[in-house]
């Protein structure tokens, strides 16, 4: 598992927009290759948000992910990387600095 933290370059807290691009900058800084010579990309991740950001999105909640799982599923695709699995986003408070977040991953 590993981390990329991310902050947006002006006040106003994330946008959606803005996580859906530190999504795809993770899926491909961290593609490896496997055995059978296939791109494999992370297909479970973590969005770590501070409380005020977190709290600003909870409206969006059901459908930001639903299109980050759909964007990373289509991005993959596009790129033909291989996913060992369904994709699936959570996202999470945590003690962040405002427009900061955190994206955690797994293969």
């Amino acid at each position: 598992m590993s981390r990329g933290l991310f902050r947006r370059s002006t006040a106003g807290g994330i946008r959606p927009i803005e996580i859906g691009r530190a999504l795809i900058r993770e899926i491909d800084a961290n593609r490896t290759v496997d055995m059978k010579s296939r791109r494999v990309v992370p297909n479970v991740f973590v969005v770590r948000l501070n409380p005020d950001d977190h709290g600003s999105l909870s409206d969006l909640e059901s459908a930001l992910v639903t299109e980050l799982v759909e964007a990373a599923k289509e991005y993959a695709k596009e790129e033909g990387y291989h996913l060992r699995g369904p994709v699936s986003v959570d996202r999470k408070s945590t003690r962040l600095n405002s427009s900061h977040l955190v994206i955690s991953y797994a293969v």
